[in-house]
């Protein structure tokens, strides 16, 4: 799509810097801060949102509260927000926002180019975070600055790095550069590492278990995982392994599987074709994939041969039989609720199923851009960041509460 939209009332000015709408630990929103008015870099958590009466438009990157939740705070102002297709239906069914709400948000698809005056566009590209992430390119008179959103720069059957770059190259026209990096995992164990955690975790099975469950946080880690799985299994055992879902994801799973199927990478999700390639898998077939409301409906999965249950932390409550059965953590287990229902841990790495870069990628990613006039992490303390960027003496700063401006 090279598609224009046209908006040019907003008459921004010119470019001044960045500050954090929100402090770290409520959340992402970066503020642009330009003469006449401001973009919103995200929206952060619910109710945390600090607005400037010289906010203009908010772009969402993705469905996460951490970054949508802000969205509430919206409704009522003169604020124009903008998202894609993918990440508006999932806010919807995480009613995060609800009809009235849908109004007010402007679509903005990948490939699109929302002109908002004669010198600032914005262009949204497809991120591999979780379903329908975007980042936002904005070039702004002869400055080019990507918002990378959320992202996974690489993993055990992807790599994002050559495309994000791509994004940063610059042209003649173009005099300088600004990349604000997600860096949430930043000196934190639980970031994308590259080993096949779906080769180990079927081992473990083979060799211990017939069943387990796996537990995440997100759903999208949950889809994630079991696709890697299914990757793994349909060419040689596929039919000695089954996979129950919680009935409340099926409808998050609809979404990718349709969109998947219609292979629209561009406005979908770059980590479901990451791992498939062009490969068009059918995903587990129906005799194999079963959907639950609760414990009452395992019953149907007393002879399946070897199981493979999944569950967001949140709902583990619903399934008191899971109590029995050993399990696996998608992320760091103190995140986690009601871990005294489940049993025997099976102790593995499951970074790869994570949705942040680890801390060994995103030092290898910066200290290759060397013709990136400013790196900017976020999404963390600020103090962790000024530890992590001296320990490993890369070239970068971070976003601060306090206005940093662009040289």
């Amino acid at each position: 799509h090279d598609d224009e939209i046209n908006h040019n009332e907003y008459q921004l000015g010119d470019i001044i810097g960045y500050e954090a709408a929100c402090s770290g630990e409520e959340g992402t929103s970066i503020r642009l801060i330009f003469n006449n008015g401001n973009i919103l870099l995200d929206t952060g958590l619910p109710n945390k949102l600090v607005l400037s009466k010289k906010d203009k438009i908010a772009l969402v990157s993705h469905s996460h509260a951490d970054h949508s939740g802000g969205i509430e705070s919206l409704i009522g102002t003169e604020i124009d927000i903008y998202t894609n297709q993918v990440t508006l239906n999932i806010l919807l069914i995480k009613d995060i926002i609800n009809e009235q709400m849908r109004k007010k948000i402007h679509i903005l698809s990948p490939g699109n180019i929302l002109k908002i005056d004669k010198n600032t566009t914005i262009e949204a590209f497809p991120v591999p975070h979780c379903v329908g992430s975007v980042g936002f390119k904005i070039q702004h008179k002869n400055i080019i600055i990507v918002y990378a959103g959320d992202i996974i720069l690489k993993a055990n059957r992807f790599n994002y790095i050559d495309t994000l770059k791509t994004l940063l190259a610059k042209d003649n026209e173009i005099q300088k550069t600004y990349l604000f990096l997600d860096s949430t995992m930043a000196s934190r164990p639980h970031g994308a590492s590259q080993i096949n955690i779906s080769r180990e975790l079927l081992k473990s099975i083979d060799n211990k278990f017939k069943k387990c469950v796996l537990v995440a946080r997100d759903p999208e880690q949950l889809v994630y995982a079991f696709i890697d799985l299914f990757y793994h299994i349909k060419e040689t055992k596929r039919n000695d392994y089954s996979f129950v879902f919680p009935r409340y994801i099926k409808k998050l799973f609809a979404l990718m599987h349709t969109s998947f199927i219609k292979r629209d990478a561009n406005n979908y999700d770059q980590i479901l074709f990451g791992q498939y390639g062009k490969s068009m898998s059918a995903w587990g077939e129906s005799r194999w994939l079963y959907w639950v409301n609760d414990d009452s409906d395992l019953n149907i999965c007393s002879d399946m041969g070897k199981i493979i249950y999944f569950s967001t932390s949140d709902k583990l409550k619903l399934f008191p039989s899971f109590a029995n059965i050993p399990y696996a953590s998608i992320g760091p287990k103190d995140k986690f609720e009601r871990y005294d229902l489940l049993g025997e841990e099976i102790l593995l790495d499951t970074s790869p199923w994570t949705m942040h870069s680890s801390s060994d990628t995103i030092i290898e990613f910066v200290n290759s851009l060397s013709s990136i006039n400013e790196i900017i992490l976020f999404h963390d303390f600020t103090k962790r960041l000024d530890r992590f960027v001296k320990k490993n003496n890369i070239q970068c700063t971070y976003v601060k509460s306090s206005i940093c401006t662009f040289e």
